[in-house]
């Protein structure tokens, strides 16, 4: 008769995903993971596979719950107003207290020698779809005359999502005021487009 398991698997993984996201990919050993997640070892490989597998978990975990919420904006509005959208949403969540540790999906990119290909796959597309939802943004406000100079929506949407990314960084290590100006800034700027 099998054991029944006296942890909440989904709560033990958004645990996990919480300390992935903090620490690291590189950083975190199953010891660690065992000890700050106070489940046993055999449980947790049983439950959620290797080191790899477990952070695969948590990753997906992560980018249906928290990056792609980020690209609501740019889904639920047109235009410029969905590229606007989107730098508020960022400016606000870069408030919060968890931001300190940065984008996850951004994080694991740094250990890509490490990972396998399944989770590689899921940054890579998660990065593509941010800057696809940026350039699909870009050209409704073209189509629509909304932007005062035009721009290549190729080119404007890497330069966004790469504004995206260095704004995540800025806030891991200038803090809170310093990204909410700088943000303040880059808004009005998107606003003069």
């Amino acid at each position: 008769m099998a054991r029944t398991k006296s942890f909440d698997p989904a709560q033990v993984l958004h645990q996990a995903m919480l300390l992935f996201w903090r620490e690291g990919f590189r950083q975190l050993s199953m010891e660690n993971l065992v000890q700050q997640l106070g489940v046993n070892r055999y449980s947790l490989y049983q439950t959620f596979g290797n080191k790899q597998d477990f952070f695969h978990q948590a990753l997906v975990l992560y980018t249906d719950n928290i990056f792609n919420r980020m690209l609501r904006p740019l889904q639920e509005n047109q235009g410029k107003a969905a590229i606007i959208a989107y730098f508020r949403l960022l400016q606000r969540q870069l408030q919060n207290d968890q931001a300190s540790a940065g984008c996850m999906l951004l994080n694991a990119s740094l250990s890509a020698g490490q990972l396998h290909e399944e989770s590689l796959n899921l940054i890579k597309n998660g990065l593509r779809r941010q800057e696809e939802s940026l350039k699909k943004a870009l050209q409704q406000a073209l189509a629509n005359n909304e932007l005062n100079r035009p721009r290549d929506p190729l080119t404007a949407s890497r330069f966004l999502a790469s504004q995206v990314h260095a704004m995540v960084l800025l806030r891991q290590n200038a803090g809170k005021k310093r990204v909410h100006d700088v943000l303040e800034f880059m808004i009005a700027e998107l606003e003069a487009w």
